[in-house]
């Protein structure tokens, strides 16, 4: 049996998307946090079954509009089955059309982009991560003023690229506050790659990728993180293979810059597995979880790092160790997210068979 308990770890600062914030959170199995008033987050439930994937926005007074992510654990218990996606309305009910969002959802291949052209229509980004039928990357685009404000997908699965990439997705405002930037990752189970997609989403729709090589090659970083930081000017990378690097991202041109590898498998002879990252409001510290390395040691941590440290990798402070007893009982730290109540919430997956 697998369970996700979420506990509060740290403080800092909330995520504004300037009329829409994230105060709403579907995640696991059929959980859900409303953080409408941030001084008293409330626990609820969502239809959601999902073992990863989940992503919701809501309007400015914290009102659920929409949440989404993947069905089910079928991955998991049926080999060669493939999960899809599906986005839900606020009444917990099936925004219609809004199922098989393609591609095969793991655990942060979903996200939420706003319309610079139309308050009530949202783009919906996904993409397939593994070797299944339908890698690449998809967008399908919701309109909620439709089908009696209940939601209506009026684009569905518009395929953007047709190869494998990385188990991430990183959206930030583009430098004229109106904009949006959507960055991927690919990823070659053989050959080493290093490429970047950069998409606009401006109102004439989803712009071409700039594609960058930059960054440290690799042939097997399907589990890679993405992220950028509150002020969206620095983009952060790692992977499961002791990777951390940081850029430079310019908000109003989309070019990534100045390369600073902070760690990697030469650097640190055990890999420690990073899984999820989150940052304080300020800036200055990096919240890192690990995962089991697969080397005969049955632990997992909670890291923070300095970022103003002259050397960022030495700085790191080791809050919190996670024990697994056997490969069937124990825990293990899993994502790390910032809150509207300016809280950093740490998941963590209990293993009990």
């Amino acid at each position: 049996m697998r369970a996700q308990l979420l506990i509060i770890c740290l403080l800092f600062n909330e995520v504004i998307l300037a009329q829409f914030t994230d105060r709403y959170w579907a995640f696991g199995d059929s959980s859900a946090i409303d953080f409408k008033n941030v001084n008293n987050p409330l626990y609820d439930t969502s239809i959601l079954r999902s073992r990863g994937t989940c992503t919701s926005i809501c309007d400015s007074s914290g009102d659920l509009i929409f949440y989404g992510g993947s069905p089910n654990v079928s991955l998991w218990t049926q080999p060669g089955t493939y999960d899809f996606g599906y986005i839900v309305n606020s009444n917990n009910q099936f925004i219609l059309n809004g199922d098989s969002l393609k591609a095969n959802l793991w655990y942060q291949e979903m996200t939420i982009v706003p319309n610079p052209a139309n308050s009530n229509q949202f783009y919906v980004f996904s993409i397939g991560v593994t070797s299944t039928p339908i890698p690449g990357i998809y967008y399908s685009l919701v309109d909620m003023s439709l089908n009696n404000g209940q939601g209506y997908v009026i684009q569905k699965n518009i395929q953007l690229r047709t190869n494998e990439v990385c188990d991430a997705i990183a959206v930030t405002r583009h430098g004229n506050g109106r904009d949006w930037w959507v960055v991927f990752k690919n990823w070659n189970t053989t050959t080493p790659v290093n490429d970047y997609y950069v998409y606009l989403v401006s109102p004439s729709g989803v712009s071409p990728p700039i594609i960058q090589n930059i960054g440290e090659s690799y042939a097997s970083g399907g589990f890679s993180r993405i992220k950028f930081n509150s002020s969206g000017n620095k983009l952060y990378c790692t992977n499961t293979g002791s990777l951390m690097e940081r850029y430079d991202f310019d908000r109003c041109t989309g070019i990534l810059s100045s390369l600073n590898t902070i760690n990697n498998i030469l650097l640190t002879p055990v890999s420690c597995g990073y899984w999820s990252m989150a940052f304080s409001s300020d800036e200055t510290k990096l919240y890192t979880t690990t995962i089991y390395n697969g080397l005969g040691q049955n632990y997992s941590y909670l890291f923070q790092y300095d970022l103003n440290a002259a050397n960022i990798r030495l700085s790191v402070d080791t809050l919190a160790t996670f024990v697994r007893q056997s490969s069937s009982l124990g825990v293990e730290a899993g994502f790390l997210k910032l809150g509207p109540d300016h809280k950093i919430y740490l998941s963590t997956n209990y293993q009990i068979n």
